[in-house]
């Protein structure tokens, strides 16, 4: 399974994009915008509320649901947020934020 995966980035704005793979799809790049503006990414609590912004537009653009059909499907998702996630906090790519999603991605993925 290939999961393509593109960001787009500006000052204020960052792009969760990926392409969930679910059985019986065919991969659509799926984008959606997230503000940073107006968030002091060297704060916990600044970092914490982008973070939380990046992981719900990941959820949306990888279709993360409770109940999957398949376990292929539940671990497809699961790839593909993780994915969009690692790809977004790079692009940010600050020291609070990174550490913030490191203990984020050892619980969720």
């Amino acid at each position: 399974m290939t999961i393509a995966k593109t960001l787009a980035a500006s000052v204020a704005a960052i792009a969760v994009a990926a392409a969930p793979a679910f059985a019986g799809s065919t991969p659509k790049i799926q984008k959606e915008a997230v503000s940073i503006a107006g968030y002091d990414l060297s704060t916990e609590t600044g970092a914490k509320i982008v973070l939380e912004k990046i992981s719900a537009a990941a959820q949306r653009v990888c279709d993360v649901r409770e109940h999957r059909l398949s376990l292929q499907d539940h671990a497809a998702s699961k790839t593909c947020m993780a994915e969009a996630m690692n790809a977004a906090i790079a692009q940010i790519n600050k020291p609070v934020l990174n550490r913030l999603y490191a203990a984020y991605a050892t619980r969720k993925f």
